[in-house]
């Protein structure tokens, strides 16, 4: 293969767009092999919150909350508009519960107990128990994947660098197309390197994928009422798009953009989501024509 900086621009840009991807998948496998482990031994299967945190943070959890004390009748919704009922703070089972039936205690919109403080703290216990447990990223596992994001960075920025240098040397000016393509993959080794979910936490929530497998093949025959916490269990782990509209309509007037997508099947999963636990708680691309010759 000759020098690619002597590529022109279109075969340049191909050059760069397939380097790029190779580099930030790599980094991508490299980063979750080395934190892949044996998920704990004890890990707790019974707090759907802490599943729902696992999976798409803080605010799934408070969106978990909500729906699960609706459906237990602590909550009452109407439109977008939900309040508690009297005392209803009595009978929270967790710390997330009781801050949301706290910040409800007047009539309040789902959406803003996202930026309420007390709930904000209820559902950090969760992250650093998750850290604790290795699932979350905290701030070891920030470091330790800091020199491999970094190579990967130079790698991307480097290369780019290089061509742009070329490209002027030879009288070449229209190189914006090359930067915008080197900053959306210099975003994604970021991004790779910020996740919130360590590959041993991908791993929790493949198995619960699979051992909720069943609870999902018959959401449809869910029913209201909180006589059980399977349906907080399907919230929790393939997110609140996996309730059935028929019998949870409230969903969608509550948290509408959550409520079209997907439920999201890196969740967790079907046996064990009875009575027990909490008791109803339950790249972009671009060009850069004329890069170079």
């Amino acid at each position: 293969m000759g020098n690619p900086f002597d590529l022109r621009g279109p075969q340049f840009l191909l050059f760069y767009f397939v380097f790029g991807v190779a580099v930030n998948l790599v980094l991508r496998i490299l980063i979750l092999r080395s934190e892949k482990q044996d998920p704990p031994a004890r890990w707790d299967y019974t707090d759907p919150y802490k599943i729902a945190y696992l999976r798409g943070g803080i605010s799934e959890a408070l969106r978990v909350a909500i729906f699960s004390l609706i459906d237990r009748g602590l909550l009452m919704a109407d439109g977008d508009l939900i309040v508690a009922k009297p005392r209803a703070s009595a009978f929270a089972q967790r710390p997330i519960e009781k801050a949301v039936l706290d910040f409800f205690d007047g009539p309040g919109r789902a959406r803003d107990v996202f930026a309420d403080l007390s709930s904000q703290f209820a559902g950090e216990n969760y992250r650093q128990v998750l850290i604790a447990e290795g699932l979350v990223a905290g701030p070891e596992t920030y470091g330790r994947r800091l020199p491999p994001a970094l190579i990967a960075l130079g790698l991307i920025i480097g290369v780019a660098a290089i061509k742009i240098v070329v490209a002027l040397m030879r009288g070449r000016h229209n190189l914006g197309l090359l930067f915008i393509l080197a900053a959306v993959f210099a975003f994604w080794a970021f991004a790779t390197w910020r996740r919130q979910r360590t590959g041993a936490g991908d791993e929790i929530i493949h198995q619960m994928t699979l051992r909720f497998r069943s609870l999902k093949l018959r959401a449809g025959s869910l029913r209201p009422g909180g006589m059980t916490n399977e349906a907080a269990f399907l919230a929790a782990v393939f997110g609140l798009a996996a309730l059935s509209e028929d019998y949870f309509p409230f969903v969608k007037a509550l948290f509408p953009k959550t409520s079209s997508r997907n439920a999201d099947t890196g969740g967790c999963g079907s046996s064990g989501c009875g009575s027990s636990g909490c008791g109803g708680g339950g790249c972009g691309g671009g060009g850069c024509g004329g890069c170079g010759s």
